[in-house]
């Protein structure tokens, strides 16, 4: 014989009201949470008896609709709980409800200063590549290295012969813009490493100009460190460049998003 739904369910309404006159610290935290979780039972249980009755002629038993209902009963039960007890504290001690809304200043102007510093940090990468694009330096030494890119094709060890100082003074200006343009390079990921510029903005800006760059360079960084020397020679350009072929943040490690198409035009 099916079980009468809902006729198990109990609530002890007048014990509710006597025991929330009393101060929420005297509560028990375990009577409080039954009640209220079958209180919430009974009012859902009410509600899928209503809808189902007009769908099928049997009615649910209690037990089906404790299961259906439990998932989503208990976690709601527990954060209310819990934001009780605290709404409570906070209003009879004021003390606490005045650290309270320090905390929560500060934690906003923190918020505040933390996007405002990134809104800053986009604005300035924005404006570094307008510039750039539109100085007759830097146009003119980019196109410098695009003949030189030509000039060596494939034999990219032939770009040591313009290591610093040059053997021939007649390439003093390719040495000169090659020097530039490396310094430019390191001077972009000491940005990156110190998070003066935005990573994510450049590398779905530059990432494919600045690995094609790089392997083109390798050769004259490793000829600039052997005269020199020192291994540490452009060495953020380096980490730079590694950690955008693996599509990784040189600051932080974390995997980076390439740009992907949201709209489709036909």
């Amino acid at each position: 014989m099916r079980e009468q739904p809902f006729a198990s369910i109990r609530v002890n309404y007048q014990e509710i009201r006597n025991r929330s006159k009393l101060p929420c610290v005297q509560l028990s935290r375990s009577f409080a949470h039954k009640q209220i979780v079958r209180t919430l039972w009974y009012a859902c249980g009410v509600t899928l008896f209503s809808v189902s009755s007009t769908a099928q002629s049997v009615a649910p038993t209690i037990d089906e609709v404790r299961q259906a209902i439990k998932p989503i009963t208990e976690p709601v039960v527990g954060f209310s709980y819990y934001v009780s007890m605290v709404w409570h504290y906070i209003s009879v001690y004021t003390s606490l409800a005045i650290l309270l809304s320090a905390f929560l200043a500060s934690l906003f102007a923190y918020l505040s200063m933390r996007n405002q510093r990134n809104i800053t940090r986009l604005r300035e990468t924005f404006a570094t590549i307008n510039d750039d694009n539109w100085d007759k330096d830097v146009i003119l030494a980019r196109e410098v290295f695009s003949k030189i890119k030509q000039e060596i094709g494939s034999e990219t060890h032939k770009i040591t012969k313009y290591c610093d100082p040059p053997s021939d003074p007649s390439i003093t200006n390719e040495v000169v813009t090659l020097h530039t343009i490396l310094n430019d390079y390191e001077n972009l990921a000491l940005g990156v490493r110190h998070n003066i510029v935005d990573e994510e903005f450049l590398y779905r800006w530059m990432r494919g100009a600045l690995l094609e760059d790089w392997a083109a360079l390798s050769p004259l960084v490793s000829a600039y460190r052997g005269r020199r020397k020192n291994s540490s020679v452009y060495i953020e350009f380096e980490g730079l460049a590694a950690s955008w072929v693996e599509s990784r943040s040189y600051r932080t490690g974390k995997k980076l998003k390439r740009a992907r198409k949201l709209i489709r035009i036909n």
